[in-house]
């Protein structure tokens, strides 16, 4: 099993890695952190498609460097990862993804394709490895 997870903050990040490690045997989890990194892997992610994306709503543009072009005037950081999914169900419509957010459906403003998959963060990791069990139809280790 093969997961993608865009995420921008590393302590989540890791938490999920973490969480989703100790859940799901055989499992592969690639991370990018970024918009500009998500639109560079493009074409890498339609060639090798993961079974399913877990997106972050919001993410950063860039990570920072001194030579970063500031362009957060234009750059909706919000909806970061609506774009990013777009950009993916144009090219693969048929992988499956899910935004893992802490913002509520509602505050994003927008309705979600049928296709997609929404959780609010929250304390526990349970709801998503719960959650992912059921999209990719597949059982999780009993964690002690």
């Amino acid at each position: 099993m093969k997961i993608l997870l865009v995420e921008d903050d590393w302590s989540q990040e890791d938490a999920i890695r973490s969480a989703l490690t100790e859940s799901f045997e055989g499992i592969e989890i690639g991370t990018i952190s970024t918009e500009s990194q998500f639109r560079e892997s493009l074409d890498a992610i339609v060639a090798d498609p993961p079974d399913l994306v877990i997106f972050d709503m919001m993410i950063r543009w860039a990570d920072p460097s001194p030579d970063l072009d500031d362009s957060s005037e234009e750059y909706e950081v919000q909806t970061a990862g609506l774009r990013c999914q777009k950009l993916l169900a144009e090219r693969a419509p048929r992988v499956r993804t899910l935004f893992f957010s802490i913002l509520e459906k509602k505050e994003v403003g927008c309705d979600f394709p049928e296709n997609v998959c929404y959780l609010p963060k929250g304390e526990s990791a349970e709801p998503l490895l719960n959650k992912i069990s059921k999209i990719l139809g597949v059982g999780r280790r009993q964690v002690r």
